[in-house]
């Protein structure tokens, strides 16, 4: 009888010790990037082709702190932690860009200061569109203008992340160049999310767009452009999209229209009717990779439109133009898009001929928004 309790008692010790290493080993996969879905992501091979400027790629470069040199090819963690270096900014652009990132999905959130109280405001968490496509771009800026979010200043609590979404949508043609056509709108009463998940799910329709800008008092909006998608690509990317003339470059400058559109709601929460007409709340003309300046809708032109519209309101993003089919016209010109392309030429800044977005390509921003409980820029 007492081998026996031996046997069953090792027997009993294997079993768990077994269960521990599969817990473990699950665990570990579940974080390990997957580059079928997500090939842009460091690790895989066609990283360095999304992220010329990567950990390990041609075109990395070493940063610097006031505290000194940082040395930004030395190791991952350093690349893509340190605010010096480029990672940093590709961490805040896509947290699935590596799980070095500390705001890598299901990692740690990386630079959240603990609070003392609960955070009383609800958390709609948002994240920005995986960006897996293949741009045509002799020169890609690194991301600017873009400081990291941080705790608001007097909170007790811990703040959540900022809201992150990504917008991705097709061009309707260069004619004419403020174009009318809806479906090269952002809007999302008319999204079609028909072939398209680059376009952030808190962001495809309605509902969800006025729990993306909701808040009570604090309302911060920044809008990032992104590198356009190379039109050559079969998948469409976006709901429209037609294929030829792949060899334009995409654009280094786009020019957008946006708009604030604010909601009744019945006591069902059911939306009843929106404002009409559309308050234009900016026209802008932003780099690719480049931040926008901040709009405070909490106090924009002497108006708080959180009070304005209690029952909640969206941005609508229209007119969208770039600097995609600028030609040059002499020696000088062709020897700098030659070497450049679009960015940077300053014999071209791109202010004086935007057309609307071709229909055999897509446009595409992110859009941060700080709020009530979250972190602030």
């Amino acid at each position: 009888m007492k081998h026996m309790s031996l046997i069953f008692i090792f027997a009993l010790m294997t079993f768990v010790t077994a269960c521990q290493e599969s817990k473990t080993k699950t665990s570990s996969s579940s974080n390990q990037l997957n580059c079928s879905t997500n090939p842009s992501s460091y690790g895989c091979p066609s990283y360095c082709t999304y992220y010329p400027t990567g950990f390990g790629c041609s075109g990395s470069t070493t940063g610097t702190t006031t505290g000194g040199s940082v040395n930004c090819s030395s190791d991952p963690t350093t690349f893509f932690q340190n605010s010096s270096c480029q990672g940093y900014a590709q961490c805040m652009s896509n947290p699935s860009v590596s799980t070095y990132c500390s705001n890598y999905p299901g990692g740690s959130t990386g630079g959240t200061t603990g609070g003392t109280t609960t955070n009383p405001y609800p958390n709609y968490s948002s994240a920005y569109a995986d960006k897996n496509w293949q741009v045509k771009y002799p020169y890609v800026p690194s991301i600017q203008n873009c400081p990291a979010p941080t705790t608001p200043s007097g909170v007790t609590y811990t703040p959540y992340e900022t809201r992150k979404g990504t917008v991705t949508v097709v061009g309707k043609g260069f004619s004419p160049v403020k174009n009318a056509d809806p479906i090269s709108w952002y809007d999302p009463r008319t999204y079609n999310t028909i072939s398209d998940d680059r376009t952030s799910s808190m962001l495809r329709n309605v509902n969800d767009a006025l729990n993306f800008f909701y808040s009570d008092s604090v309302m911060r909006v920044r809008i990032k452009a992104n590198l356009q998608p190379d039109s050559s690509q079969a998948n469409p990317l976006c709901y429209g999209r037609v294929g030829g003339q792949s060899w334009i470059k995409g654009y280094s400058r786009m020019k957008l229209d946006l708009y604030l559109i604010g909601v009744t709601r019945n006591d069902n929460g059911t939306v009843t009717s929106y404002s009409n007409p559309e308050l234009l709340v900016g026209d802008m003309t932003i780099g690719i990779n480049y931040c926008s300046s901040v709009l405070d809708l909490s106090n924009f032109n002497g108006v708080n439109y959180l009070s304005k519209y209690p029952d909640g309101f969206f941005l609508q993003i229209k007119n969208v133009r770039g600097n995609q089919n600028w030609s040059p016209s002499n020696s000088i010109d062709q020897q700098a898009f030659d070497t450049y392309g679009f960015y940077p030429n300053s014999r071209y800044d791109g202010n004086s001929y935007m057309q609307a977005i071709r229909g055999n390509d897509c446009w595409s921003v992110d859009i941060e928004v700080a709020a009530d409980g979250t972190k602030t820029f």
